[in-house]
């Protein structure tokens, strides 16, 4: 009962850091809003079962017999008796300067076949949810709301964080990404990219209202822009230094001591300009760094 208690008391205190507005036009919810959100918070998740493997049965051996000898009349061998040269097939390859060639096995992973380390809810600028194995961020109305759920399974400080991101129907400047090194629930760094194939690092603490930016807006084309896409992004942060990765591509490197400690990290998601804007995240690596 003790441990319910604290767990739901996580839970308040994580409502009130997501969904802050990203734009001056957003409102901040109100607590009868956040209140009305505390029974989404968990949500069960089925646990699939392998089904059992097929056993092969005995085969008899064929009957001896004696080969019967034919006269074959003489002819010359068609094209496709001619052995040919095997066909090579492409197999695929990382960049060379991905961080994954060489940290080896991470120190934790999740497949979001459960959302059993991230928080659910539903407000009136973002919905959070799980279905099919991916934690699925929905921004709601378009006008840059910022919705996240953070994971306390992890609090790591120098580490190479990596998510999987498929996006559905999107454009322009919809945006989405990883929040990380938050101290709290209402602060920490923003990576950021968006549907049109752009990346921007903000600094964010709502506690006293500061949004600095690291990176502006920058296109690359490592990005894979446009719907239906995925999209793998990548955070290397060691000390003071963070470089920014996508699909094992580095996009920047930047200095900055703002938060350097331990924190906590999620994805994010703010709709700007396609209201229902959705992506999902299947897949979360974690390396710690030495």
């Amino acid at each position: 009962m003790h441990k319910r208690f604290i767990f739901i008391l996580l839970g308040l205190l994580l409502l009130a850091g997501c969904n802050l507005p990203g734009a001056p036009s957003a409102a901040t919810p109100t607590p009868d809003a956040i209140a009305t959100q505390v029974s989404q918070l968990l949500t069960a998740q089925p646990t699939a079962t392998p089904s059992d493997a097929d056993v092969p049965g005995e085969t008899a051996e064929p009957p001896a017999v004696e080969p019967e000898i034919t006269s074959t009349p003489d002819v010359e061998p068609t094209e496709s008796l001619v052995p040919t040269e095997p066909v090579a097939t492409a197999t695929p390859t990382t960049p060379a300067g991905d961080p994954k060639n060489n940290l080896g096995e991470p120190s934790w992973q999740h497949d979001l076949s459960s959302a059993d380390v991230f928080y659910l809810y539903e407000n009136e600028g973002t919905r959070v949810s799980h279905s099919d194995g991916a934690l699925v961020l929905t921004g709601l109305i378009p006008n840059g709301w910022h919705g996240f759920s953070l994971t306390f399974a992890q609090k790591p400080q120098n580490f190479y964080l990596e998510t999987v991101f498929n996006t559905r129907t999107c454009s322009g400047a919809d945006l989405y990404g990883m929040v990380f090194r938050a101290p709290d629930t209402n602060s920490g760094y923003f990576f950021g990219v968006t549907c049109d194939g752009r990346y921007n690092l903000h600094v964010r603490n709502f506690n006293d209202g500061t949004d600095r930016i690291l990176i502006d807006s920058t296109e690359n084309s490592a990005i894979l822009s446009g719907s239906d896409q995925t999209n793998r992004l990548g955070i290397m942060a060691n000390g003071d230094q963070i470089g920014l990765y996508a699909n094992g591509v580095l996009l920047q490197q930047v200095s900055d001591s703002t938060f350097t400690g331990q924190g906590y990290f999620g994805p994010f998601i703010a709709a700007y300009p396609s209201a229902g804007f959705t992506v999902e995240m299947d897949q979360i690596s974690l390396w710690n760094l030495p």
